[in-house]
């Protein structure tokens, strides 16, 4: 492969049309370009470089959607450090929000709108964080810890006489 013809393959799997990435590796008028670029597209190692290029740049761009281990960990330590009063939908606080529920309080023109703010499970998140740093092989067998995660309630507010 030349050299203008893998810039005109690096062009076109980024998105170039075919005759506008030919006509600026070649210089060359818009007629000629058509017809010549869809010459160079009836080659197969032009046609597999272009391949190669796209897949490439879907693999590079798959792999920046998803989340290295770090990313997550800082978003669980988000979680466990933001305390829940301070959640708010409308801040950079809300993607630290499980859920949402409005209520109304009161009845006609007395009646307030309050939105219930719910957020994640802290202990749940501090589990999850450990078993990604992958630290949890005792805390995660032990009995006495697991014993100590199931007397916790999983909904409401702790009160003075739960058993812990």
């Amino acid at each position: 492969m030349t050299p203008k013809q893998s810039q005109f393959a690096q062009l076109h799997a980024a998105g170039t049309a075919a005759p506008e990435a030919y006509a600026q590796v070649y210089g060359c008028t818009a007629k000629s370009a058509s017809v010549n670029a869809s010459k160079l597209l009836a080659k197969d190692h032009i046609i597999a470089e272009v391949d190669r290029l796209r897949k490439l740049a879907k693999e590079q761009a798959d792999a920046d959607a998803v989340l290295s281990i770090n990313e997550k960990r800082i978003l669980l330590a988000r979680i466990v450090r933001t305390p829940v009063s301070k959640l708010n939908q409308h801040d950079d606080t809300r993607d630290l929000i499980k859920k949402v529920t409005c209520k109304l309080l009161g009845t006609g023109e007395a009646a307030e709108e309050i939105e219930e703010i719910e957020g994640y499970d802290k202990l749940r998140v501090i589990q999850l964080d450990t078993e990604l740093a992958g630290d949890g092989a005792s805390i995660g067998n032990s009995s006495d810890f697991t014993q100590f995660l199931k007397s916790l309630p999983t909904t409401g507010m702790i009160r003075p006489n739960d058993k812990m």
